[in-house]
C-alpha cells in the first residue's frame, strides 16, 4: 500500500519489543471482503429498470413490443448495474457500517490465528488489523496482554490509528501506535536479554 513504508514499520517493530516479550504484527488489507454481492443487487435492480423503461417507451411511441429489443436493453441495464457494483462509493451505499464492521473483525480474528500471533510463549501476541476501504482498524491482542493492559488502552488505540488515517498521516498514526504499544509491553513483559522474535517483523500487506 502507498501510504505505509514497510521498512520503517519493520523498523519501530523491532524497537517496540526490544526488551520485553511481545510479537507485534501489523496486517493491511485492501478490503475485508469481496462485496461482489454488489454487482449481482446492482444488476437485478437496473434489469428491473431498463425494462421499465423500456416497456414505458415502447408503449408511448411505438405501441408494437419486439423481444429482440427487450433482450438488448435487460443485457445492456445489467450490464450498466454490474460495472456500477464495483465501484467504491456505491458498494458502501448497499452496506451498512455494522455489516462492513463485522466482515473486518471476522477478518481480523482469522488473521490473528493465521499468523500464529495466539501461539507465543507469554500469550503476548498483537495483531493491528488495517482494513482500507472499510477505513476500519482492530487490535486483536492474546490474553496474556489484553488482561494486563485491559479494554480503553486497545480502544483508544484503535481511534488514534483511523483518526491518523482520515487525516492522511497512515504510516506515521500506526508507528506511534506501535511505539506506545512497545512501552506497554516493556511495563507489563519485562525482559533484560534482547527478544527471540517468534513473529516477523515483517509487515503484511495483502491486495
Amino acid at each position: 500500500m502507498k501510504h505505509f513504508s514497510l521498512s520503517e514499520i519493520e523498523k519501530a517493530i523491532a524497537e517496540a519489543e526490544y526488551l520485553n516479550k511481545g510479537e507485534i504484527l501489523p496486517v493491511i488489507v485492501k478490503s475485508s471482503a469481496s462485496y461482489s454481492y454488489a454487482s449481482f443487487v446492482y444488476a437485478f435492480l437496473f434489469l428491473i429498470l431498463g425494462t421499465a423503461l423500456w416497456l414505458a417507451y415502447e408503449y408511448m411511441f411505438w405501441g408494437d413490443f419486439y423481444l429482440g429489443s427487450l433482450i438488448a436493453t435487460q443485457a445492456l441495464s445489467s450490464f450498466v448495474g454490474a460495472l456500477l457494483g464495483l465501484w467504491e462509493k456505491a458498494v458502501r451505499m448497499l452496506y451498512s457500517q455494522k455489516m462492513m464492521a463485522a466482515e473486518v473483525h471476522e477478518s481480523a480474528l482469522a488473521s490473528f490465528t493465521e499468523y500464529n500471533l495466539g501461539h507465543t510463549k507469554e500469550k503476548t501476541g498483537i495483531l493491528i488489523y488495517i482494513s482500507m476501504f472499510e477505513k476500519r482498524v482492530e487490535i486483536v491482542a492474546d490474553e496474556g496482554i489484553y488482561k494486563k493492559v485491559g479494554k480503553d488502552f486497545w480502544l483508544e488505540e484503535v481511534e488514534n490509528i483511523v483518526k491518523g488515517i482520515r487525516q492522511g498521516n497512515h504510516n506515521q498514526a500506526l508507528i506511534e501506535e506501535i511505539q506506545k504499544i512497545g512501552k506497554k509491553l516493556r511495563e507489563h513483559f519485562p525482559q533484560m536479554e534482547k527478544n527471540v522474535n517468534e513473529i516477523s517483523n515483517s509487515p503484511k500487506v495483502l491486495s
